[in-house]
């Protein structure tokens, strides 16, 4: 009923959706993106304030107020909402995480940043709204011919690769070595660093946004028992052999 909201009251000439299922790289791939954009304004580096003049989120700014439009690159504007009849025919960007670690994630930061009351972790996987079951339901509505799909897993392996060929499917030609800059200004150590120096608009209650290497815990170790169960069907087992998480 509200899938309106979630799309701008006016679409920009070069904008381009970003969408994710939550806790699935997208801020991360914004980061890089606007810092493309930055440089070749040039710019200094993207926060967690300025980004959303390069790469705005819909929800709560339909007017995209304050967005830029950097001459001969798209605007990237990010959801975290399924495709609906408004997106229709726009081009779209989706980043995909193995949601057998995205959900856990999904579930520390409704429980610790957005202190809902969410079921326990062993439920909340199977929830409709937020557990495997609402991954696959968003995954499926973005499966279209339309759609760019970045794995997250990917573009950390080969960042240089995974955002030129974006660019490349967009039609944009954007040199190495302002990409590969980008990357630098985005990395982990970076925005950590933009983080506690300029604070996120999004983040009131001191929630740790970027965690460390490695220290993000999954439920992979629960794998065939989730893919068991009553509560998983197979278009979703269909959904994680598509995207490589079987």
């Amino acid at each position: 009923m509200r899938c309106w909201f979630e799309a701008p009251s006016q679409w920009p000439d070069s904008g381009v959706l970003l969408a994710s299922f939550p806790k699935s790289g997208n801020s991360w791939f914004r980061f890089i993106v606007s810092n493309i954009a930055a440089l070749t304004e040039g710019n200094p580096p993207v926060n967690f304030r300025t980004i959303e003049h390069y790469s705005p989120v819909i929800r709560g700014n339909r007017n995209l107020a304050g967005a830029r439009q950097v001459i001969g690159l798209p605007i990237f504007l990010k959801t975290h909402f399924p495709r609906t009849r408004f997106f229709k025919n726009r081009k779209a960007v989706v980043v995909v995480r193995n949601p057998f670690f995205a959900v856990p994630s999904y579930y520390e930061y409704l429980r610790n940043a957005r202190e809902k009351k969410v079921p326990r972790l062993d439920s909340f996987i199977y929830h409709w709204r937020y557990g495997i079951p609402a991954w696959a339901a968003f995954m499926e509505s973005w499966d279209s011919a339309e759609t760019i799909v970045v794995r997250y897993e990917d573009l950390k392996v080969d960042p240089l690769t995974v955002i030129t060929k974006v660019y490349q499917s967009l039609g944009i030609f954007v040199p190495d070595r302002i990409v590969n800059e980008a990357i630098e200004n985005s990395s982990r150590k970076s925005m950590k660093s933009s983080l506690e120096i300029n604070g996120d608009p999004h983040n009131d209650n001191n929630f740790r946004f970027i965690k460390e290497e490695g220290e993000n815990v999954g439920v992979e170790h629960l794998k065939r028992s989730i893919l068991t169960s009553k509560q998983i069907d197979t278009s979703c087992i269909t959904l994680l052999e598509k995207f490589g998480y079987l």
